[in-house]
């Protein structure tokens, strides 16, 4: 009896590892797990973008209301900014890349447009099919 025990206890040493069944079960666990918080990594990629397309335009108004209250007209174009790189719906535009110095995997352009006696300031954004928009 005693010599059946010492085999046992040696055999469980031995196999110390994980079985095939163990691991498959573990990489479908994991798989499943990883494709239900795909989308929602992707979603929030999106919103934290968007929060910061917000912060862009928010500044950029700043400098365009400061300018109308220091001189009491509409500026023709973004104050404190590069030279645009053209002219579209009837007011400049600006690359991204140009406004800020550095391209962005998802703000194209800014336009700043004329709109009646008002100005309108667009930051249009690249249509990436992985974004759905």
């Amino acid at each position: 009896m005693r010599n059946s025990c010492k085999q046992l206890t040696s055999r469980r040493k031995h196999n110390a590892g994980y079985t095939l069944l163990e691991l498959l079960t573990a990489t479908a666990i994991l798989g499943v797990l990883l494709s239900i918080a795909a989308p929602y990594m992707q979603s929030y990629t999106v919103r934290t973008k968007a929060t910061e397309g917000l912060l862009i335009l928010g500044e950029l108004r700043r400098r365009v209301e400061t300018e109308f209250y220091e001189r009491g007209v509409l500026p023709s174009d973004i104050p404190n900014s590069p030279t645009p790189n053209g002219s579209r719906h009837g007011g400049p535009w600006y690359s991204y890349a140009t406004m800020f110095g550095q391209a962005d995997d998802m703000w194209e352009l800014i336009e700043y447009q004329p709109k009646g006696p008002h100005r309108v300031i667009a930051l249009r954004a690249y249509r990436l099919p992985e974004w759905q928009n």
